[in-house]
């Protein structure tokens, strides 16, 4: 059973819903295969590193740390992702809309031990396929699911758009925008750059719109896209992220 074709909706603290493809078991299973070459390479290297050597005891405590907690590691820097997913383009996310925080990661990790390290992934794989998130216990836990992503993640993908020195904001009132809004105004820009654009997708997107007009007290004629775009970018600008 494959789940690559079910849907998350998610809705934010703006009551926008947006809408995610949940990842696949066979997804979620080979970027774990990768995870466990990258591991397996990563003690290969070590072992040949210290080949012969008596290293004290801190340094092998700092070598074993990174293989102990890859996962957590990786998806605490890597926004979600360990090099397995990205491999396989998923990620992890919160159900509700908002960044999964430090103790989220963590908990996917420990209850990870149990349910993919000492079972051999058989309990991670009953949950998946039983839970209508398709949820592993770590991730009912931190509130998490894996969702697949539409298109690789670049820079304008992101919350900062790049803005030159010259760029004079439309909308000073951005200013007041968290990186919160500004990550719910990305993804709602990055749907609509999909060819799925749905009635659904576009109530969203007008919603979105008066939402931040009500919110910033801004009068504009601009298309919901185009004021969502440039309220990005006069948030990015005068944040100082250009």
């Amino acid at each position: 059973m494959d789940n690559s074709f079910e849907r998350l909706n998610i809705e934010t603290t703006q009551n926008i819903d947006i809408e995610y493809k949940i990842a696949g078991v066979g997804d979620r299973i080979l970027a774990h295969i990768i995870d466990i070459l990258v591991l397996f390479t990563y003690l290969i290297i070590i072992a040949f590193t210290i080949k012969d050597t008596y290293p004290p005891l801190w340094i092998l405590v700092g070598v074993y740390i990174p293989f102990i907690f890859y996962h957590f590691l990786c998806e605490l820097f890597l926004d979600g992702q360990s090099i397995g997913k990205k491999a396989r383009k998923i990620k992890v996310i919160k159900v509700d809309g908002s960044r999964p925080s430090v103790i989220d990661y963590f908990s996917r990790w420990l209850l990870g031990l149990f349910e993919i390290t000492l079972t051999s992934g058989v309990v991670a794989l009953i949950t998946i396929l039983v839970s209508k998130k398709s949820q592993r216990i770590g991730d009912m836990i931190g509130k998490t699911s894996v969702v697949k992503l539409e298109k690789e993640l670049k820079l304008e993908d992101t919350i900062y758009i790049n803005t030159d020195g010259n760029y004079v904001p439309v909308f000073s009132q951005a200013r007041y925008l968290t990186d919160n809004d500004a990550n719910i105004i990305r993804e709602v820009l990055a749907k609509n750059n999909t060819d799925q654009l749905t009635y659904q997708l576009i109530d969203a997107t007008n919603k979105l719109k008066n939402i931040y007009l009500k919110k910033l007290n801004i009068n504009s004629d601009l298309s919901p896209v185009e004021f969502l775009t440039t309220l990005l970018s006069d948030y990015n600008h005068l944040s100082g992220r250009v």
